[in-house]
């Protein structure tokens, strides 16, 4: 799927850890795959650059005036930013590959 011209994304409906991370490892960078469920959200937004949340009532959390879940995905990615920044120093600064992510 991940690799038709006319996908975008993929709204994921199973709640398993590893599923999630194979989804993600495997076509995140052909396709924006998303998490269903927000207990994952830190991981999936750190680690894996997740863009969007959908399958569950975000209604709950925010509404027009009060935006939570879009402030919560902006501090998640924040912090995927400053990590990033952070590994690079540390394999430039002991000449290792070991601290990138992705061990490349």
């Amino acid at each position: 799927m991940a690799e038709l011209e006319n996908v975008a994304g993929m709204k994921e409906g199973v709640i398993d850890f590893n599923h999630l991370a194979e989804v993600f490892t495997y076509c995140g960078d052909k396709l924006l795959p998303m998490c269903p469920a927000d207990m994952f959200f830190p991981i999936f937004v750190t680690e894996f650059g997740m863009q969007w949340a959908g399958g569950c009532p975000y209604e709950v959390y925010q509404d027009v005036e009060n935006r939570q879940i879009v402030t919560y995905f902006d501090l998640l990615h924040a912090k995927r930013q400053m990590g990033r920044s952070y590994e690079n120093l540390l394999a430039a600064s002991t000449g290792s590959k070991f601290y990138r992510h992705g061990g490349s």
